[in-house]
């Protein structure tokens, strides 16, 4: 017979069978708009407007997310579908650094300067194509899809089992991309599953920070440390729910690894 905690564990396990199975037939219903040589799967993302940052009469949140101010992105993109996994990441650089090891799951222990040489590889492979990383404005413009909530589903954390993984609903540990619900422009794990590097340095708050979605790359403000840090997006599997808001930003030093971070592509259509 199981005892409490045995019984406990097995409700876990079957609990994220069953999220995996549902998640999975979500991933089937939505196509990506253009697939690489790699098999890197990319959405479509249109220009538009939107408010980025935290509005100042919500109270749950960090100083760094103020001012919220509106943000033309002009000029569509293309947004990964999926977090840049192992098997990707192995393809390019011969190597995998991750320590969650499985060729499905996002690689990670990857620092800002690690990408930015599996990109320029990628570019050299591909000469007709411009690989990078997304800005922080085309993030949060791709993560929102349209809406101004705290999460992209509500204001609150109710249903964020089904879109992101974090510290209430992994027992430790990436898991495999594309599992969970997409938002409603068919992006995967912008919640969870590993923080994302974008291409802007950090800056303390929004003050003077780009209207056009354009990289945030100035180093005027000694706070940036001559941009030796950059912005991480969406919170980790060993994020609490707070971090995983769509608004929610921190930095590390660009030279930094961890089981953590990751990353997705971004490519100018």
């Amino acid at each position: 017979m199981l005892n409490r905690a045995s019984l406990l564990i097995f409700i876990i396990l079957l609990t994220k069978v069953l999220i995996f199975d549902s998640s999975s037939v979500l991933a089937e219903q939505n196509k990506a708009d253009y697939v690489d040589e790699m098999n890197i799967e990319f959405i479509l993302i249109k220009s538009g407007h939107f408010v980025m940052g935290r509005d100042a009469s919500v109270k749950i949140g960090y100083d760094p997310e103020l001012p919220a101010h509106e943000v033309k992105i002009k000029q569509p993109f293309y947004l990964a579908k999926y977090e840049t996994t192992q098997a990707q990441w192995q393809l390019v650089m011969n190597n995998n650094p991750a320590n969650f090891v499985d060729p499905r799951r996002p690689v990670e222990n990857v620092s800002f300067k690690d990408i930015q040489k599996y990109i320029n590889k990628l570019n050299q492979l591909y000469p007709n194509l411009t690989y990078r990383l997304p800005t922080e404005a085309q993030w949060e413009y791709a993560v929102r899809a349209g809406t101004d909530s705290v999460y992209f589903f509500s204001a609150s954390e109710g249903r964020l089992n089904n879109y992101g993984w974090y510290i209430s609903n992994t027992l430790g540990g990436t898991q495999p991309v594309g599992l969970l619900a997409a938002n409603a422009w068919g992006l995967h794990d912008m919640y969870g599953n590993v923080a994302e590097w974008v291409e802007d340095c950090w800056h303390v708050n929004y003050i003077d920070a780009p209207k056009d979605g354009s990289p945030w790359l100035d180093n005027t403000d000694w706070f940036t440390n001559n941009c030796k840090e950059r912005v991480l997006r969406g919170g980790s599997w060993f994020s609490p729910a707070f971090e995983l808001r769509s608004a929610y930003r921190f930095k590390h030093f660009n030279f930094n690894r961890s089981q953590h971070k990751g990353f997705r592509l971004a490519l100018d259509k």
